[in-house]
């Protein structure tokens, strides 16, 4: 019943292991489980086939993006595209994300040569989160974050 919950654990200012007798110090983390590895979750299409295009892909500078809304059935939603092409010069690939249903959407441009080491694509059906399937960050670097209710990918 338990296992989709998240973790915490409490951690001091300094980052070290705190007891778990709660103080004005404690921050509380939170541990992602990689579910990947579990033989009881079934894989998700999509994110594989993601993972299979893209895999050797990474770094990746971008091209282009865009917010667009979109009126469906007298809903609003947003949907995100990018073009992004990968920094090894001989590689010759151009892919396009496209995201619909994007939420919670942080988006941080350092320089106008703003790249993502790695886009990682999560499944958070499980959750109950309404419209929400699937997270989407670059771990480490905080370039990009959100969630979005389905993706697609295209490579030339």
């Amino acid at each position: 019943m338990f296992d989709s919950c998240p973790l915490l654990y409490p951690y001091r200012q300094d980052g070290e292991p705190a007891s778990l007798r709660q103080t004005a110090s404690t921050r509380w983390t939170y541990e992602h489980s990689d579910k990947r590895n579990d033989p009881g979750v079934q894989p998700d299409s999509a994110i594989q086939r993601f993972e299979t295009l893209l895999d050797d892909a990474w770094p990746c500078g971008i091209d282009a993006f865009s917010i667009q809304r979109t009126q469906t059935d007298k809903q609003d939603r947003l949907d995100m595209h990018m073009r992004i092409h990968p920094n090894d010069t001989n590689d010759p690939r151009r892919i396009t994300l496209h995201f619909s249903g994007v939420q919670h959407l942080e988006f941080s441009q350092t320089s106008a040569e703003t790249g993502i080491d790695r886009l990682s694509i999560e499944a958070v059906r499980d959750r109950g989160w309404n419209g929400i399937m699937y997270e989407v960050h670059d771990p480490g670097q905080q370039v990009l974050a959100f969630y979005c209710a389905s993706f697609e990918v295209a490579v030339a």
